[in-house]
């Protein structure tokens, strides 16, 4: 039992020390993030509705994905007053710990209407059973 605490305790601080520093939070907001296991693969829906596709990096490191970008903010006229400002602009950053390793290089996404698609293959483990088909001589 406590080997299974510790262990849990290592993985806990292990992720904790994976994240940026504190100062990278400044203006930093986090896209909301729906996470799903097919048979095959890994898919993430990010929630980036008015953020330029083109200012989107996705990367893949071991287990660990990360969705950097900008969205700009949206500017009132110069003889408006802000009454409320609940939509988040700036950099924001989101990086996710799969339970599982990816195939990274197999990787695809796409945009539409405001939404980021990835998939990311699952990675092959173990042992798997193939059948080589034998070549005749020559």
């Amino acid at each position: 039992m406590f080997e299974r605490l510790e262990r849990q305790m290592d993985d806990l601080v292990g992720r904790m020390l994976r994240r940026p520093a504190s100062a990278s939070y400044r203006r930093a907001w986090a896209p909301h993030v729906d996470v799903y296991l097919t048979e095959g693969e890994f898919v993430l829906v990010v929630d980036l509705a008015g953020v330029d596709p083109s200012s989107v990096t996705i990367e893949v490191e071991g287990e660990a994905v990360s969705i950097t970008g900008r969205r700009e903010s949206t500017t009132p006229p110069e003889c408006a007053d802000y009454l409320q400002l609940e939509i988040p602009f700036g950099e924001f950053e989101r990086t996710l710990l799969l339970p599982g390793p990816v195939e990274a290089a197999d990787a695809s996404a796409n945009f539409d209407e405001g939404l980021l698609t990835v998939r990311l293959p699952k990675a092959r483990r173990g042992p798997q059973k193939v059948q080589v088909e034998i070549q005749p001589p020559d």
